[in-house]
């Protein structure tokens, strides 16, 4: 990308009818040339009137020329160039006398003396000095100090650096090969050995780094450079140790539908596509007469894998459907020949072949809902030609079966979430083998340390996937401390088979973050150079993070360029030591509530940091945005989710948690808020003790049963306020039982059923968000500054804060 910021120079002139002196600057306000007519001056760097403009003409040349008053300036030169008989060369000149006048309105003068001083200009740290005055190079010099400072007022509002967190390898953040760029090379060299592997035997590599450091910009490139070949997949911390292979596989399929780069197919369509057809392709090619039809899908195929999609026949034509059936028939004789049929593995293949064939949206996504293990309607069943996971029906449930309607009942079969999500993934593994190596990122996984059961049953998955799911490159993004948490924890063969290789990445020189720091300033047509002081570009690059540098880059931008004032602990050294205090701060936290101790505050005591604030909107913003796309929603999830805020704020709130049980009959994932030891509560006489959020996104009889069973408990428990929650992006409840089943809980008095709005949805991932971020280290603040600004920004009527007790 050609750096815009260097496409002009500085240039001043001496003299009234012609040129007597002339001074050029680069964009750097580095002197380019200085130089005198001869008979006019005497001393050095004479030159002849014609030579002196040859040089003016070779430095101008395909540059803007910038000056102060130039029509002085263009004047003079002109009759130069007539007087010594040389053509005038074609240039483009900019008045900072004329943008003056727009940058700072109503001044009484836009001498370059008047603004200069009242501006506070400074040439190596001298203010302006009259008697130096109506020298070419000292006002070139500052013409070039007033010509940077008026960028920076015209460029307010878009700070370059305000947005430079990677959240999501599916970002576009600008990039700078200098960095990390070892590390990259390794885990593309890591992509190779796999795909020459004869035995396409999965690896692992730990991405070491500590926060802010570009592991996740790292993946970002990974991404950006490998996607139209490799499919890759974002996981972030599980929530729920019962369902860790689920919350991995519904991550998956999330990200099976982000777009590859210049092209109209999803990453799953992609891997589809390209898997199916070369599968075929080598079916056909083994067979000894392939018929007409296999040798036209044939000639199809191998012209491009992705003809898949768009040469073999219209929708709802009779050759688009007999040309499908053909593939799908050759692709499971194939895949039984090959791999057998197990109970789950033969039913997603026909899944996904489904999904392949279907150019209709609505099916398309009836189909990925069936692959997250969601039951369709008999309806929904029909229309894409599958058939249902089923879900066990218990003795005590099975009365119930009776009373549903068609469209809610169910055969009494299992489905095994774990099992199912575990074999789906080895299935996505067996066909990238006809392709190309999966990748999958494990990222945000330091509160793990927090939850060492959750952690456990984590290494545990990722020991099962190493040994079943072939041809991926697994990569778990670590602070180095963390690895060396988890490997006490950890059994020997998941830290051997996770850490295969380790991958370092120290902080770049600060010649390199001098690059970075021109990559991001060349969007406002900028440099380091011409933006910062020596001294403030010494504290910028004194921050040992790459987001630490950037994030103190963006306080000095705003302190220059929009005039808000440096924040307080903007001080390189004092930043470093505040930073690690509130570190420090956290985990004395974290052991209060092993220990069970009460803090020492209460939340609301500590001043509001503008920072955090600023953190906390835009994330909120972030999430907004977000809320759009495709999200797997579980049960599980939602509590890991709701389980991991109530653990870290307990210290503050004084509850206890615990569940309900109703025999061996299946309930809502739910947990128990106990205030009951907590005297505050108690005072409050309106409020109940107990509380119990529970969520339900299931589908069909499964709600129905559920729910039924959740009303009970709402019955036999009346001093427990009950909240059952659905998100409203799940399919409706049209069932007559399940109606009948949610009326009944609303019309409780210590029952409500809630549909999960947009707005509500937003909220409880902010704080759940938030609160991970805080134990990742990607926010440095503490929960009793942060529930303040929560309450400020959400409201503090919300139910989560109601539940746990913040007023």
């Amino acid at each position: 990308m050609p750096n815009h910021a260097t496409h002009f120079i500085i240039l001043d002139t001496e003299g009234r009818d012609t040129v007597n002196e002339i001074a050029m600057l680069d964009a750097q306000g580095n002197l380019l040339f200085e130089g005198f007519v001869q008979g006019h001056e005497v001393g050095h760097d004479l030159y002849p009137l014609a030579e002196l403009l040859q040089r003016f003409t070779v430095y101008a040349a395909k540059k803007k020329i910038v000056c102060h008053y130039a029509e002085h300036d263009e004047q003079v030169l002109r009759r130069s160039f007539a007087t010594a008989g040389l053509t005038w060369p074609d240039c483009s000149f900019i008045c900072t006398w004329e943008a003056a006048k727009n940058s700072f309105p109503g001044l009484p003068s836009y001498s370059l003396e008047y603004l200069s001083k009242s501006l506070h200009l400074k040439v190596k740290q001298r203010y302006f000095n009259t008697d130096a005055a109506h020298s070419a190079r000292y006002d070139a010099l500052f013409t070039f100090q007033l010509y940077r400072k008026m960028k920076q007022i015209d460029k307010r509002g878009t700070n370059p650096f305000s947005n430079t967190r990677v959240d999501s390898p599916f970002q576009r953040h600008a990039d700078l090969d200098d960095i990390h760029h070892d590390a990259f090379l390794r885990l593309t060299n890591l992509l190779d050995e796999i795909k020459a592997d004869s035995n396409q035997q999965s690896q692992g590599a730990v991405v070491l780094g500590v926060a802010g450091n570009g592991k996740t910009h790292l993946m970002m490139r990974l991404a950006q450079r490998t996607l139209k070949r490799n499919r890759l997949f974002f996981v972030r911390q599980p929530n729920h140790e019962e369902a860790v292979f689920y919350h991995i596989y519904s991550r998956i399929l999330e990200s099976f539908i982000e777009q590859i780069p210049d092209t109209e197919y999803s990453q799953l369509e992609y891997l589809l596509g390209c898997s199916f057809a070369k599968i075929v392709i080598k079916t056909l090619e083994n067979r000894a007469k392939p018929s007409k039809k296999g040798l036209k899908i044939l000639q199809s195929l191998s012209q491009d894998p992705l003809n898949i999609y768009n040469v073999l026949g219209k929708e709802g034509t009779k050759t688009k459907r007999s040309n499908w059936d053909y593939i799908e028939r050759e692709t499971l004789q194939w895949w039984q020949k090959e791999h057998g049929f197990s109970d789950y593995a033969s039913k997603i293949v026909v899944g996904l072949i489904r999904y392949c064939r279907y150019s209709d949206p609505k099916k398309k996504e009836l189909v990925r809902r069936w692959l997250a293990g969601h039951q369709l309607l008999e309806s929904e069943i029909q229309a894409v030609r599958l058939h249902n996971w089923q879900e066990k029906v218990s003795q005590e449930e099975f009365v119930l079966e009776k009373e549903l309607s068609q469209e809610e009942c169910v055969l009494e079969k299992e489905l095994s979430r774990e099992e199912f999500a575990l074999q789906a993934m080895v299935v996505f593994g067996k066909l990238s083998v006809e392709d190309e190596p999966l990748i999958i990122v494990f990222d945000q996984l330091e509160g793990l340390k927090y939850n060492e059961k959750l952690l456990v049953c984590f290494g545990e998955a990722v020991k099962e996937m190493f040994t079943h799911v072939p041809n991926c490159l697994m990569l778990f993004n670590l602070f180095p401390d963390r690895w060396r948490f988890f490997q006490q924890i950890f059994d020997a063969s998941v830290i051997e088979r996770m850490g295969q290789h380790q991958i370092p990445l120290e902080m770049p020189s600060k010649e390199v973050m001098k690059k970075m720091l021109d990559l991001k300033l060349a969007e406002v047509e900028l440099d380091h150079a011409s933006l910062f002081e020596p001294e403030e570009l010494e504290v910028i690059l004194s921050y040992h993070s790459i987001r630490g540098v950037l994030n103190c880059a963006a306080d000095y931008y705003r302190y220059k360029v929009e005039g808000v004032p440096l924040p307080t602990n903007t001080l390189g050294f004092e930043a470093r030591v505040d930073r690690t205090l509130q570190e420090l701060r956290q985990e004395i936290a974290v052991l209060r509530q092993h220990l069970d101790l009460k803090p020492n505050n209460k939340p609301g005591d500590s001043t509001i940091n503008p920072e955090v604030d600023n953190y906390i909107q835009q994330k909120r913003e972030q999430l907004t945005t977000a809320y759009t796309k495709k999200h797997i929603i579980s049960d599980t999830d939602d509590l890991g989710k709701l389980l991991l805020i109530l653990d870290a704020v307990r210290p503050l709130y004084g509850f206890q948690l615990d569940y309900l049980r109703l025999g061996k009959r299946k309930l809502p994932e739910h947990v128990v808020i106990d205030h009951q030891q907590n005297k505050e509560r108690k005072d409050q006489g309106d409020r109940p003790q107990k509380a119990v959020v529970a969520f339900l996104h299931a589908d069909a009889f499964a709600f129905a049963s559920r729910i039924k069973n959740f009303n009970q408990l709402v019955v036999q428990h009346k001093d427990i306020g009950f909240a059952l929650f659905r998100d409203t992006r799940e399919p409706k409840i049209t069932g007559k039982v399940s109606k009948g089943e949610v009326e009944k809980l609303n019309n409780t008095e210590n029952g409500r059923f809630i549909y999960m709005d947009r707005s509500q949805r937003i909220h409880f991932e902010l704080i759940y968000q938030i609160i991970s971020d805080i134990q990742n280290h990607d926010l440095h603040a503490e929960l009793d500054q942060v529930m303040p600004l929560l309450g400020e920004t959400i409201g503090k009527d919300f139910w989560l804060f109601r539940a746990i007790g913040y007023y």
